[in-house]
């Protein structure tokens, strides 16, 4: 059953992000009620380096769409360092390859996303949306309901600077956002 999730998230993520030339990766993550953390799903790359301009990648808990620029050898923003940060994020081949580990809200760039998304009325439509439509078979209901509280309030969304979320100094140090920013992910 797990790996038909797997399978699942991944084609949703294909399927989503086929036509989209600036992302460079993805992440999904789900919040465990019972541990109250922030747990990865990892994402199946199902391309060959033709298609996404790097290896595949099956274990590392990231979906590569492209390099960074930073991080590709033939772009004129090359930076070695920043080849290493990204390797170290997505090659679970090397021995210092960070995995993303389960967080806290607040915590790392997922857990910081977070707990900016649960507290705003978008992610509350989306919550309230899902409530309802357990044993409704209208699917209609559940998007005019989203559809109305979204209209309600003034939430849109919000890009955040990885680097600066790296650099505040009242954040908790977090090693895979450090490498995140130095890797060339500039936008979350």
């Amino acid at each position: 059953e797990r790996k038909d999730q797997s399978n699942i998230v991944t084609q949703s993520v294909l399927s989503c992000t086929k036509n989209i030339s600036g992302l460079y990766g993805l992440e999904v993550w789900r919040f465990d009620q019972s541990t109250g953390e922030l747990i990865n799903s990892p994402i199946i790359s199902q391309g060959d380096e033709e298609s996404h301009g790097v290896s595949e990648r099956t274990s590392s808990g990231m979906f590569i769409q492209r390099t960074t620029q930073e991080a590709d050898p033939y772009s004129p923003d090359f930076n070695s360092e920043a080849r290493d940060a990204f390797e170290r994020l997505t090659d679970p081949c090397r021995l210092d390859h960070i995995y993303p580990s389960n967080t806290r809200p607040g915590v790392g760039l997922a857990g910081l996303l977070w707990s900016e998304a649960s507290t705003s009325n978008a992610m509350k439509a989306v919550r309230n949306g899902v409530q309802s439509i357990r044993g409704v078979p209208s699917i209609r209901r559940f998007t005019s309901e989203i559809t109305e509280t979204l209209k309600e309030s003034n939430d849109h969304i919000v890009w955040r600077e990885v680097n600066t979320l790296a650099q505040d100094p009242l954040q908790p140090y977090d090693e895979r956002l450090q490498l995140y920013a130095n890797a060339g992910f500039s936008l979350a």
